[in-house]
This record gives C-alpha cells, structure tokens and sequence, in this order.
C-alpha cells in the first residue's frame, strides 16, 4: 500500500483531513515513533501512529517517553538540542 493509499485509509477512519492524513500516512511509512504537531485534531491518529502536541512536548508531559522512544536514533545531545530549541521558540 502506498502513501496515497494509506492516506484515504487513515481519513477514511479518522475523519481527518486528506492533507493531514498523508502527514500521518508518511510518517508510519517513514518509521516515525512519533508526531509532534501543534494541531490537537491529528489526536484522532493515535490508532496509528503516537500524537502529541507541541505544548505537551515542551510542557514536559511527554517530554521523557518521546524522548525514551528517540534513543538509540540520536544521541543525548541531539535530543537535548531539539528539547531546548523547541523551547525557544515557545
């Protein structure tokens, strides 16, 4: 199944919007362990694919189990410059 595919799926489910859906349909088929977005209806993908929001990233209430999700993909450092560039521009 293709993207395309995968995308009239994922809307199909989810009531998302088609352009919203390849977002989600391209990260799964990207390996993404996650989806950190600043649009809260994107949830309605947690079927397939871990939503969070860009507040409750640098809020911290998923900060630890996005970032357990990210080891071993980068290194400490990668991770705390991605947590504290995110930060800075909130």
């Amino acid at each position: 199944m293709g993207v395309a595919d995968q995308a009239g799926s994922i809307k199909a489910e989810t009531g998302l919007k088609l352009p919203d859906a390849i977002v989600v349909a391209s990260a799964v088929r990207g390996g993404a362990n996650c989806l950190i977005l600043n649009d809260e209806s994107l949830k309605k993908a947690s079927k397939f694919i871990r939503v969070v929001t860009s507040k409750e990233f640098v809020d911290g209430e998923e900060l630890e189990s996005v970032a357990a999700s990210l080891k071993g993909k980068f290194t400490e450092q990668e991770l705390a410059r991605a947590v504290r560039e995110t930060r800075d521009e909130h």
